[in-house]
């Protein structure tokens, strides 16, 4: 009986490695590849771009550099900064509701998740994102950010949620980075859902000429919708539901 055991826990772990596949990225990031996911350029540098076309699933790699002068180093300069994007930012997208934060402290490094809901103004259905961003401290001074945004559309709500959390959740960075962050001022808790919000708006403004446009995402050009009402990826010969073929794309 426990040598049966024994195989039976041997064979699971072997057919879970073999789900998900790992990836080296830009030689200094790396991540799990679930099945159906693939990286549409992966020597194109940041952004990078992954997909899953069977079901219209997209997550963003983003790199931002925080240098010594942009450091979050003061609680009360943090909070201010996250009243002003809520207020502004987050609020103000199409039917924009924030549906999730949390945020965790690690050895040498920080991360946050947050959900969250958006309408998508040309089809009129709403689009699921779910963020995650991973700040370590480098030796030279500075912070280094890791923005994991994916997407999709409602009806693929529950598969992002799943597989992009796996590729997520076990995104790891082994470049150059301090042993410990933030040594000098341990937050609470309730400041990493803030650090969250942040660290959004550095992403959408800072590095983007503070314009929120200028983060996007495949075009609809790269969609197509099939007469049966299935979004496929421009990729995808026919239709994943009735199988029809797609129609001619430019």
């Amino acid at each position: 009986m426990k040598k049966f055991l024994l195989l039976l826990t041997i064979f699971l772990l072997a057919t879970s490695s073999n789900a998900n596949k790992f990836i080296n990225l830009a030689d200094e990031i790396k991540l799990p590849l679930p099945d159906g996911w693939t990286v549409l350029d992966s020597t194109a540098g940041y952004p990078f771009t992954l997909i899953n076309p069977e079901k219209a699933l997209e997550l963003l790699i983003f790199k931002s550099i925080l240098e010594a002068d942009q450091i979050i180093t003061n609680k009360n300069d943090l909070k201010a900064s996250v009243d002003k994007v809520v207020e502004d930012i987050i609020l103000t997208l199409p039917e924009g509701r924030l549906l999730t934060n949390t945020g965790h402290f690690m050895e040498n490094h920080v991360s946050f998740t947050l959900e969250f809901v958006s309408l998508d103004t040309v089809n009129m259905g709403e689009i699921y994102h779910r963020l995650e961003g991973v700040i370590y401290q480098h030796p030279d001074g500075h912070q280094i950010l890791f923005s994991l945004w994916s997407k999709t559309i409602e009806q693929f709500k529950q598969s992002l949620s799943e597989e992009a959390s796996i590729i997520q959740n076990s995104f790891s960075y082994y470049g150059p980075a301090e042993p410990e962050i933030f040594i000098k001022n341990r937050f609470d808790w309730n400041i990493f859902i803030l650090l969250g919000v942040v660290i959004l708006m550095v992403l959408i403004f800072v590095r983007k000429k503070q314009k929120l446009d200028s983060v996007k995402f495949s075009s609809d050009s790269n969609f197509w919708r099939c007469k049966c009402g299935r979004q496929n990826h421009k990729s995808n010969a026919a239709c994943h539901r009735c199988g029809r073929e797609a129609p001619e794309l430019d």
